[in-house]
């Protein structure tokens, strides 16, 4: 069973990555991995999966900015739904790079609660029936919950949108658990 195969693989991954952290709170980049579950919806088709993200957090010279490229690897369904008819469910396999800036707008007084917005570019190649592949803008905003001496975060930004050519215009949302490394 094909998501199976993959659960495991994921699981794996973030499991690995955790094993090899280590805590510096005075470093200026941080790694991380996450669990997403992402919902896109399109002009002609929606699909929806579990996905996992590792990248890294470089902070800047300035306390609210912080750049966060990262790969996201996943595993959705896909439904396509035309006016006349349905077709068949099908399986797609996301691998997306994204280099996001994210810009905290409002930060509580003890750093663990914070509104981001994200400004970046994305590329996307998925495989599923056929191959496709986008490329473009990126927008996002949402929450940043870190609990202080905590090596956990959630981070959850129910609104994203990439515009791009390939022609692909996604809207979804995202909600992962980060682990600090």
């Amino acid at each position: 069973m094909k998501i199976n195969t993959l659960t495991l693989i994921i699981l794996m991954s973030f499991l690995i990555n955790t094993a090899f952290s280590q805590d510096n709170k005075e470093s200026k980049i941080k790694f991380k991995s996450g669990l997403n579950y992402g919902i896109v919806s399109e002009q002609s088709s929606s699909h929806n999966g579990v996905s996992i993200n590792s990248g890294i957090e470089i902070k800047t010279g300035i306390d609210w900015i912080r750049f966060n490229p990262n790969l996201t690897i996943g595993y959705h369904q896909e439904d396509i739904n035309f006016s006349v008819s349905s077709i068949n469910q099908e399986y797609l396999y996301p691998l997306q790079l994204e280099t996001n800036i994210y810009f905290d707008l409002i930060k509580s007084a003890n750093n663990s609660f914070a509104w981001t917005l994200g400004l970046g570019a994305y590329a996307n190649i998925t495989v599923g029936s056929g191959t496709m592949g986008s490329y473009g803008g990126y927008v996002g905003t949402g929450f940043n919950i870190n609990p202080q001496d905590s090596r956990y975060s959630v981070e959850i930004l129910p609104v994203n949108y990439m515009l791009g050519y390939g022609p692909r215009k996604n809207l979804f949302a995202r909600i992962s658990l980060k682990y600090r490394m």
